[in-house]
Formats: C-alpha cells, sequence, structure tokens
C-alpha cells in the first residue's frame, strides 16, 4: 500500500511540474521575445546630404546591437556619448558595421553615418537587446 502511495505522488509531482513547465513555456515558444527596435531607417547620402545623425537616449548598462551595411558601398561610423563627450567607436571606409555594446552611462548617445565618396545608400538598424 505505501509503494502504490509512492507511486501516485511522484506521478502527481512529475504531472504538475510537465504541466506548469508547459503552460510557462508554450507562449514563449509561440511568441517569441522581439528586440526592441530604437533605429530602422535607411538614409540616401550623396555628396549634399553626405551625413545623417541619431539621438538616443540610453541607461547605464544597457545591451545594445548596431548594425550598419552601405549595401555594398564604403560609409563612416561613428557612435559617442554626448555629454560628457565620449567616442565608443569609429570606423572609417567601412561596408559593413555589426556589434553589441554594453551602455558605460546614461546619457544621449549619438550615432552618425557619413561618406564622402559619391552615393550610398544606408541601412541602420539598432536594437536594444
Amino acid at each position: 500500500m505505501a509503494s502504490a502511495s509512492r507511486v501516485a505522488f511522484i506521478v502527481l509531482g512529475i504531472a504538475v511540474v510537465g504541466w506548469a513547465t508547459i503552460t510557462m513555456l508554450v507562449p514563449r515558444l509561440t511568441n517569441p521575445p522581439v528586440a526592441h527596435v530604437l533605429i530602422h531607417e535607411n538614409v540616401y547620402l550623396t555628396s549634399e546630404t553626405y551625413e545623417k545623425q541619431f539621438s538616443l537616449q540610453l541607461l547605464k548598462g544597457e545591451r545594445i546591437s548596431i548594425e550598419i551595411s552601405g549595401n555594398g558601398k564604403i560609409f563612416d561610423m561613428w557612435f559617442a556619448r554626448e555629454s560628457p563627450s565620449q567616442t565608443l567607436v569609429e570606423q572609417l571606409d567601412i561596408p559593413l558595421y555589426n556589434s553589441q555594446l554594453t551602455i558605460p552611462a546614461d546619457g544621449t548617445y549619438l550615432l552618425r553615418v557619413s561618406t564622402y565618396v559619391g552615393e550610398v545608400q544606408v541601412t541602420v538598424l539598432v536594437t536594444k537587446l
């Protein structure tokens, strides 16, 4: 008799854990969390409009992903804290930039893309991870 109740208790415990797992995981599997998009823009740079700057309000410790493509052409990219001024990334003459960064302090951050050579269509995607 004791072994039958022990088996029933174990089966009931497994059933409860299974039910809790399914009810918590199924919503995440069917609707996975999506990265929060901060910037998603196509920018057309020319000799007249050779630069585009974006401003972001970010908090210390936040992780962001920056993906920029010149669609086969080169561009310059600069990412910095506005005040006090602190350059975090500066890349010159690149066709593609893809990196993840951890924000060092609360504040306004500036992301700039530019070109001084011809016309470039730049795709900018910044997401909060």
